[in-house]
């Protein structure tokens, strides 16, 4: 497993595709295998292919779970981290197909099911957005602020729709001071290349806000961007 994930963060997609699949034909319940292989999947700008992977890793994960388990002890019990990936990929997947409703059905298992409201008010927050539920998206975004500062990026564009100007420019302002490649990235601005060890995190961030925003940002034409846009290249903020 860690010469196959080896791969994966090598970026040797087909390497690492071959290895995981390997993995899943040798150990038939390997359920993190087909996480892995919907991961590749999504690396590769498919989520429609990825979804089969994600359910099948949900599938084989709750075969893993003890006889008996409380909510609360999900995230301390490994046994449980396959089914919880898989549904929180699933989910993400969806998302970026433009299957909201599918997706918010998702979220909500995630939080009465496995108790992990972080991710399920991540992906809530994505899904108003998308739906232009502007307030929705705006308090659940907040919510997670000071956990994740890339959720601001979703919190801004919501206060922005919905007239909060000076809220927008502080929620935009929070997320571009964690994530500055991240914020150019999010209004279509060219990002320079940088060397310190907080770039992956950085990139990520904003190439993850523009995966999950299909919907919201497919009008090029988007008035929030430029906004965002041009509070960036204002001196004091740049």
């Amino acid at each position: 497993e860690e010469i196959a994930s080896g791969y994966l963060d090598e970026g040797n997609l087909d390497l690492a595709e071959a290895a995981f699949q390997l993995l899943i034909e040798a150990f038939p319940n390997y359920a993190e295998g087909w996480n892995y292989l919907g991961i590749i999947e999504l690396r590769r700008e498919r989520p429609d292919r990825a979804l089969a992977h994600f359910e099948r890793t949900i599938e084989l994960g709750r075969t893993l779970f003890p006889a008996r388990l409380a909510k609360s002890n999900y995230w301390t019990d490994l046994r449980t981290r396959p089914y919880m990936r898989g549904l929180q990929n699933l989910a993400h997947s969806l998302i970026r197909l433009g299957r909201f409703a599918d997706a918010r059905v998702l979220a909500d298992r995630l939080e009465s099911e496995c108790g992990d409201d972080i991710t399920a008010t991540s992906h809530r927050a994505a899904i108003f957005l998308n739906t232009e539920q502007w307030k929705p998206a705006s308090e659940a975004a907040l919510q997670l602020r000071e956990i994740h500062p890339s959720e601001d990026f979703i919190a801004a564009f919501a206060l922005f729709e919905a007239g909060a100007m000076q809220d927008a420019r502080a929620s935009f302002l929070h997320a571009a001071l964690n994530h500055p490649q991240g914020a150019r990235l999010v209004v279509g601005s060219r990002v320079k290349p940088r060397r310190d060890g907080v770039e992956p995190d950085d990139h990520n961030a904003g190439v993850e806000v523009l995966q999950m925003l299909p919907a919201y940002l497919r009008k090029s034409s988007r008035s929030s961007v430029k906004f965002f846009r041009a509070f960036l290249e204002e001196p004091k903020v740049a």
